[in-house]
Order: C-alpha cells, then sequence, then structure tokens
C-alpha cells in the first residue's frame, strides 16, 4: 500500500506543484535579491520534491540571481541539538571532512571545490563568490561562533540578506549573532541574566580543529547557553522586521520564500534591547528560576 501512496502522491507533485530553476530566480528575484548580493541561504531540500532539477540545479539558480559580483553562503554546522553537548564529546572538526548537519543542499554546497569553507568547529559557513575569503576568514580565532570577527557578523558589514527556502526564520542563525553581538550593552546585569540576553556561556571549550592546512587546532570558544536556547524565540526578530515591512515573502507551488535584510535586523535587535524588548523570553526564564528555587528551597 504505501508503494501506491508513494507513486500517487509524486504523480500529484509533478502534476501540481512543478516548479524549476527559473522560478526560484524569478521569485528570489522578485524578493528583492539582486546582482551582486551576499545571500545567506537556509534550505530544506524536504519541501523541493517538485523541484525540476537536481541539487546542483538549484544551487546554479540561486548563483545566477547575485551573479559573478555576488557571494552565497550557507551554514554548514557540524552538529545538531546543542553546541555544548557537541563540543562535549570531544569531537575532531576536519575542515575538509566533517559533513554539513544543515541539510543536505549545504552539504553538497561544501563538497562544491570551487566552496570554501569557515574553520569554526561548531558554526562553520561554506561560500562562494568574490567576498567568500574576506568573510569567511579567521572564524575559528574568533571569541564564538557568531559574533564579532564571524561571518555572521560580517553579514551586517556588506548589507548582506538572508534567506529561507522552504524553512522557517525559526532556523534563523543570525539571531544569534544580534544577541553576541550586543552583549556589551548589558555588562551592567547579573551574570545570570547577561547570559541569559548574550545567549553566550562565559566559560570556553576546547574544539580540536583540523585546518585546510591539514594542521590541528584546539579552538578555546564560548558557545550558546542552553538556557539560552530553551528560551530564545528568532521568530520574533522576524516579526519586528514585519511591522517595518522589511520582510520579503513569496510562495513557489507551496515552497515558502523568505528574504530578511542582515543589517536592518541588528538594528532593530538593538532598538528593541535599548526598549527592554528581546529576542528570548525573559518573563518565562524568570519563572522557571523562580520555580527551580522553590523547588529546593
Amino acid at each position: 500500500m504505501r508503494h501506491i501512496y508513494l507513486r500517487s502522491r509524486r504523480n500529484y507533485i509533478i502534476r501540481f506543484r512543478s516548479f524549476g530553476p527559473a522560478d526560484v530566480t524569478n521569485t528570489l528575484t522578485r524578493l528583492g535579491v539582486r546582482d551582486g548580493d551576499v545571500l545567506m541561504v537556509h534550505c530544506g531540500w524536504n519541501r523541493f520534491a517538485g523541484f525540476d532539477g537536481a541539487l546542483k540545479d538549484l544551487i546554479a539558480a540561486i548563483h545566477s540571481v547575485v551573479g559573478t559580483n555576488g557571494t552565497v553562503l550557507m551554514p554548514t554546522m557540524a552538529f545538531s541539538g546543542s553546541a555544548i553537548d557537541y563540543a562535549l564529546d570531544d569531537p575532531l572538526f576536519d575542515y575538509r571532512r566533517t559533513p554539513s548537519a544543515m541539510g543536505l543542499l549545504s552539504e553538497v554546497y561544501r563538497r562544491d571545490p570551487s566552496v570554501i569553507r569557515s574553520q569554526h568547529p561548531t558554526h562553520s559557513v561554506a561560500g562562494r563568490g568574490p567576498l567568500a575569503e574576506m568573510l569567511l576568514c579567521e572564524h575559528h580565532l574568533a571569541d564564538n561562533p557568531c559574533g564579532a570577527g564571524t561571518p555572521w557578523a560580517r553579514l551586517i558589514d556588506v548589507r548582506a540578506k538572508i534567506a529561507f527556502l522552504g524553512v522557517t526564520t525559526q532556523t534563523n542563525t543570525f539571531a544569534h549573532c544580534v544577541q553576541a553581538l550586543l552583549e556589551p550593552e548589558w555588562a551592567e546585569l547579573d551574570a545570570e541574566k547577561r547570559t541569559l540576553l548574550s545567549g553566550l556561556t562565559a566559560e570556553r571549550y576546547p574544539i580540536r580543529t583540523r585546518l585546510e592546512s591539514g594542521e590541528e587546532f584546539v579552538c578555546h570558544t564560548r558557545l550558546f547557553d542552553r538556557t539560552h536556547m530553551r528560551h530564545a524565540n528568532s521568530d520574533r526578530l522576524t516579526e519586528w522586521l514585519d511591522e517595518r515591512r522589511l520582510v520579503k515573502r513569496a510562495s513557489v507551488k507551496g515552497v515558502p520564500f523568505t528574504v530578511l535584510p542582515a543589517r536592518e535586523a541588528f538594528e532593530e535587535t538593538k532598538l528593541r534591547a535599548r526598549a527592554e524588548q528581546f529576542i528570548v523570553d525573559v518573563q518565562a526564564f524568570e519563572q522557571a528560576m523562580t520555580q527551580t528555587e522553590v523547588k529546593h528551597a
């Protein structure tokens, strides 16, 4: 029975949900992506069942929108779940061999000989284009995975756009970047709340990293705290940008496409933070802490 269901579903998709590379390029163009742009792409390939082409054709379609003057980036993080749990397992991150855990498209992109990858052991990024080397360099030397000195923070400087193809903006790693960048603004808060808002641990985790050169390097990096991850909601950033009409959306045969501007996202988060509005649900965090204290009283 299952094979009958799968065949019927496939026939339905081909008849009513089929689309090709031209539909992808036209949609991204309609959402404001232009020649010369830097584009960070999050993609859920499983939603592309109706796509008339292979993974390489989707990659080519994305690149064609930004042209030879543009740069395409994709997250190639080595884990799913908690970065701290990953670090505590004592992994060896290998620039060349460690696969991306961020979906099939990012893994195929990473393997392309023309694509380079940043060398941070938890939050690496792959890219191709004239700005790729500048954006990805020295990631493994940064204080933390997504703050100053990382590809994520450099998205702001180059006015990059962030695209979500077949996934929601809840997958937006850039939201953690802006929280990390705002950490100095919360210097006077107690350590617990500062960690909650920035997301970053005080502790540094040593992670073995085999660099592009083949040399083994130990990256001592701060990571995102489990409490922060439990109470963070990246969609809040999208909602704030929606209020300013800065979120561009479209659907291609039922596959959602969303594009956000990086610099405006950072500036909006900074303004909201000064008004005591955060990506993290502070009230839920404080309630959880109160319940814990009562339980242990």
